[in-house]
């Protein structure tokens, strides 16, 4: 595996070489898109893959920021939590404002998860394993894409391949304030329309929604609201607050001994990979 995924460094495209650590092969810098626009640092993503076995589930992970600032190397700590546990994890750079507005973010995101679909195969990843999560305003992209199936229909990628979505300390429902005027415009149906609880109209994917006990304003209500709504059409929504955490711990302290935030999401996984 680890031998057929070096040959493999030398046709693909990657910008740094691939590397070894704590027995995950980190991929870095794929870009996964190379169309108009194209950015070779926005438009790029790193694979972290367990070093043994093959058709391992896949975990497309967004990083947070306010839609505005973040890399995908933040999050490392989850590539390797989640390798090490066997999934194999594709974090994701997406363009941020204010260059780009709403729904570049989006349109970004759903790019990616259409190249881990074609591509992923190669480097040992389950097409049809394939799981969303993300943290904050990743986590409000990922469960946006989950429920506005316009996003992933224009890449041609079927919704229905994505098995459960990850959401952690996520933003649900956009309010009018003008914070947020430079990402999502002033017009309020444009708002709502990217808002993801506005698109709960019918049973969606299994979702897990964490939220830090010490958590930004007005998130943990948003986190309650929308798993009600998801209960409500007849869904699975695993709630959950995780204790002695804030809004930036929840995430940065993933694959660390009993973090409670990576034992909610690989039961999350395991779950779904059980039924």
């Amino acid at each position: 595996m680890l031998g057929a995924l070096l040959i493999l460094s030398g046709c693909a495209g990657f910008i740094t070489p691939p590397k070894l650590k704590n027995e995950v092969l980190v991929v870095s810098n794929i870009q996964y898109y190379e169309g108009p626009g194209a950015s070779p640092q926005m438009h790029a993503l790193d694979l972290y893959i367990p070093k043994s076995g093959h058709k391992f589930p896949v975990v497309i992970f967004v990083h947070g920021g306010a839609w505005t600032f973040g890399d995908k190397g933040n999050l490392a700590n989850v590539g390797y939590g989640l390798a090490e546990k066997g999934y194999l994890a594709v974090l994701v750079n997406y363009r941020l404002s204010p260059a780009v507005q709403h729904p570049a973010h989006i349109t970004d995101i759903a790019r990616a998860v259409s190249w881990t679909f074609r591509n992923i195969r190669r480097y040992g990843g389950d097409p049809d394993l394939i799981f969303l999560g993300g943290h904050s305003a990743g986590a409000h992209l990922v469960s946006l894409l989950a429920l506005d199936e316009k996003y992933l229909y224009e890449q041609n990628f079927p919704l229905a391949k994505i098995k459960g979505i990850i959401c952690i300390s996520g933003l649900y429902k956009l309010d009018l304030t003008r914070k947020y005027d430079s990402i999502f415009t002033s017009n309020p149906k444009e708002r709502q329309d990217a808002s993801p609880i506005s698109h709960l109209t019918k049973r969606p994917p299994p979702f897990l929604i964490l939220y830090a006990a010490r958590e930004m304003p007005m998130l943990d209500e948003q986190a309650e609201d929308f798993a009600a709504r998801i209960h409500e059409l007849g869904g699975a929504a695993d709630l959950k607050q995780i204790p002695e955490t804030n809004h930036q711990t929840i995430i940065s302290w993933f694959g660390h001994n009993n973090d409670q935030t990576s034992l909610a999401v690989f039961r999350f996984l395991e779950e779904i990979l059980r039924e």
